[in-house]
């Protein structure tokens, strides 16, 4: 599905969230276990030094079940073995159009934690990867929050990957194989056409200068907020949809 979107056969992809967590992390499944340590490093900010890798596991929509007997269906599970033999599991809850995880008691991705850690044990990274940062962090507001919690954007995490790879690309030595730089290339030009990652909003949509442009793509929130109202003067043409933010 990586190819699909890059080549724009399916402009429908980015209404289904289970389908992009399945194309962007899938293939991870099957790059070589120092690959895998360098691009969840990458994405997140995360330090796995400590990690030995030796048999990565993907846990893709895993039902575990809580305390309470209730069950909690994470949307990606990654497990690897560490010094000692302990593990540690990187809980990654996607969203993308749909709503938000919060409302009436616990957050989502607290319960999905708190099951995850007596699930595996030892070590939990839980991570929120979203569209819209500030919305994530509302959904917290007045509720207990994981110990660790990093909230990270798909828009972010498109710009830690052309970063990278930016970075990597003249050195004589890669650190990364041929799979894992041909995955890095696909998956960042994949996250560029999902969400105009290289966008980052216009200073003033007030200001004429910035009018013009041309976009062909959409343009999301993050960490772009939409125009305080849509009623100025827009010039400039545009394929798909501008999103204005609710309050000014």
């Amino acid at each position: 599905m990586l190819q699909a979107v890059i080549h724009a056969k399916c402009s429908w992809a980015w209404e289904y969230e289970d389908l992009i967590t399945s194309a962007f992390f899938g293939p991870l499944r099957y790059l070589p276990k120092e690959d895998v340590r360098l691009i969840l490093q990458c994405l997140f900010d995360l330090r796995l030094d400590d990690i030995d890798g030796s048999d990565w596991e993907f846990e893709f929509w895993k039902r575990i079940e809580c305390d309470d007997r209730s069950y909690v269906e994470p949307d990606l599970i990654i497990i690897a073995n560490g010094e000692n033999g302990k593990k540690t599991a990187l809980l990654i809850e996607v969203k993308w159009n749909a709503g938000e995880s919060g409302g009436q008691g616990e957050h989502q991705v607290t319960l999905q934690a708190r099951a995850v850690k007596k699930e595996y044990g030892d070590k939990l990274i839980p991570v929120y990867l979203v569209r819209n940062r500030a919305k994530a962090e509302k959904e917290f507001e007045g509720t207990e929050q994981p110990d660790g919690l990093k909230i990270v954007t798909w828009a972010e995490a498109g710009r830690k990957l052309r970063d990278f790879q930016e970075n990597e690309k003249h050195k004589p030595e890669r650190k990364l194989t041929e799979g894992g730089w041909a995955w890095l290339e696909d998956a960042g030009t994949f996250l560029k056409k999902m969400t105009g990652l290289v966008f980052t909003g216009f200073p003033d949509a007030s200001d004429a200068s910035c009018m013009d442009i041309s976009l062909v793509g959409r343009i999301f929130y993050s960490p772009f907020r939409g125009f305080s109202s849509p009623g100025f003067h827009c010039s400039f043409p545009v394929r798909e949809s501008i999103f204005y933010r609710d309050g000014g």
